[in-house]
C-alpha cells in the first residue's frame, strides 16, 4: 500500500454530507471499506473529513463535510434530521450484520475483543435508534418513500415490520442488551446486583 500524501488523495467532487465523525465512517463500513487513514481540516470556513480506505480489493479517497462538534457529539452518528448518507435499510442490515457475525461464545474472548463487540453492538444500537428518525410523527413506521435504492424498497416490501416503529424500538433494544453482555462478560465489569 502506497503512502500517497494527503494532497494527493485530495476529493474529487463535493465531499458527502455527513452529521458527524461516527457518521462518516459508519456509511464508510456500511459500504465494506476499511479505514487506512483519516484527517480532518478546515477549508473555506468548513471543516473536511478526507478518509483513505480499502473498499473492494483498491485504496479509495472518500471525502465528508461535517459539522463543527464537541469531541463526544462527533463520536455518535448526529443528531436533528434522519440522515442523508444512510438509508433505513443501511442502518438494520447493519445491526442484523453485527448480530450474525458475533461470536456465540463469550467466554472464548479476549478482554480487548469483548470490548471491541461491545462497542459493535452499542454502534448496531444506535443504527436502529437512528432507522427510528426516518419514521413520521403520528405514523407507524418508516415510509417507502425514505428508502432509495431498488434493494433497499425490495427488503421494506418484503418486511415492513422490520421497519415499524416497534420493530426498530425492539431492535434498539436487543442491541444494547448485547452490548451490555459482551460488557458484562469483561473480567473486571461490574455484574447486576453488584453493591457499588
Amino acid at each position: 500500500m502506497s503512502e500517497a500524501p494527503w494532497s494527493a488523495i485530495a476529493p474529487e467532487g463535493d465531499p458527502l454530507p455527513a452529521r458527524s465523525f461516527g457518521e462518516a465512517l459508519l456509511y464508510l463500513r456500511v459500504r465494506g471499506a476499511a479505514v487506512l487513514a483519516a484527517r480532518r481540516r478546515e477549508d473555506r470556513g468548513r471543516v473536511l473529513l478526507e478518509v483513505r480506505a480499502l473498499h473492494d480489493g483498491a485504496e479509495k479517497r472518500f471525502a465528508f463535510r461535517l459539522p463543527v462538534l464537541d469531541e463526544a457529539d462527533d463520536l455518535h452518528l448526529g443528531g436533528g434530521p434522519p440522515s442523508k448518507l444512510l438509508d433505513p435499510a443501511d442502518l438494520v442490515l447493519f445491526a442484523a450484520r453485527i448480530e450474525r457475525e458475533a461470536p456465540p461464545d463469550l467466554t472464548a474472548l479476549s478482554p480487548a475483543e469483548l470490548r471491541r463487540w461491545e462497542r459493535d453492538f452499542q454502534l448496531a444500537a444506535e443504527a436502529a435508534l437512528e432507522a427510528t428518525k426516518f419514521v413520521a410523527p403520528g405514523t407507524g413506521g418508516v415510509p417507502e418513500s425514505a428508502f432509495t435504492t431498488t434493494a433497499a424498497r425490495w427488503l421494506y416490501r418484503k418486511d415492513p415490520s422490520r421497519f415499524s416503529r416497534a420493530g426498530l424500538t425492539a431492535l434498539e433494544q436487543h442491541m444494547s442488551n448485547r452490548a451490555r453482555a459482551f460488557q458484562r462478560a469483561l473480567p473486571d465489569a461490574p455484574q447486576p446486583g453488584d453493591e457499588e
